[in-house]
């Protein structure tokens, strides 16, 4: 049995419900990732190997700025380099998964689970950052991205921002879950 520990962001819905927009929250889930069915055991669990913390993408803002102004994604399972977009986002573009994202598209999962996120570096002439693409799963289903938190900024400017914007839904909709970067990564 491993102790999971993740930070979870709500929000406005944390304000609304009277506790700050992050709570560090704690589970005990077996090596496979799915909580046990109480007193099964789990073989792995003498191994004394430090469960990962998972750094979930927050979908509130200054909490997402901070976020991204920060580099706080710079860690996740990312492209090697800026490549030319392939979508409607200009430019160059790199892409960072958080673990979620990967370990479920590594799993060919059909829908991926609440919390998986993925950035998108967006650059303009050359290799000068000029603002992110993040997409967030907020809910169990994608539903046709109903499900997911959007967010765009360019120089500074917010270009998208919201749950279930159909102008992100409507380019990702061929995606698996609704994301268009597979594995293995670039």
């Amino acid at each position: 049995m491993l102790r999971s520990s993740f930070t979870l962001c709500l929000g406005l819905l944390g304000s609304a419900l009277g506790f700050g927009a992050c709570l560090q929250l704690e589970e005990q889930v077996p090596r496979g990732g799915t909580p046990l069915d109480g007193g099964a055991e789990d073989t792995l669990a003498k191994q004394d190997t430090p469960a990962p913390t998972i750094t979930l993408v927050p979908t509130s803002r200054p909490a997402l700025d901070d976020f991204l102004v920060q580099g706080k994604y710079l860690a996740f399972a990312s492209e090697s380099r800026a490549h030319q977009s392939e979508g409607t986002h200009f430019g160059l573009v790199r892409t960072f998964m958080n673990p979620l994202l990967h370990d479920s598209l590594a799993a060919n999962n059909r829908e991926h689970p609440q919390g998986a996120a993925a950035v998108k570096e967006l650059y303009k002439g050359g290799q000068q950052l000029a603002g992110w693409a993040v997409m967030v799963k907020v809910a169990p289903q994608g539903n046709a991205g109903d499900g997911y938190f959007w967010f765009e900024a360019i120089d500074g400017r917010v270009v998208a921002q919201g749950t279930g914007l159909p102008q992100c839904a409507q380019c990702h909709e061929v995606g698996q879950d609704l994301i268009l970067t597979g594995l293995p990564l670039r």
